[in-house]
């Protein structure tokens, strides 16, 4: 499973602030810089004040946590 998947299926679960997500993926921040750099230049991942939600391809933000 690569990161970007990893973060993905995370923010799936709901919205996360980027503490969060090194907390809960394991990773040193270097490495989640790169991977949220990637998915936000892809359009899979939006920030809004801070904190990381899934979009999806017709633009629709993952809001609601499971």
């Amino acid at each position: 499973m690569t990161r970007t998947y990893a973060l993905l299926k995370l923010l799936e679960l709901g919205p996360l602030s980027r503490k969060d997500i090194r907390e809960i993926g394991g990773w040193e921040e270097k490495k989640l810089k790169y991977v949220i750099a990637g998915a936000a230049n892809k359009g899979t991942i939006a920030s809004i004040d801070g904190i990381w939600y899934r979009q999806y391809e017709d633009g629709v933000l993952q809001k609601d946590t499971l």
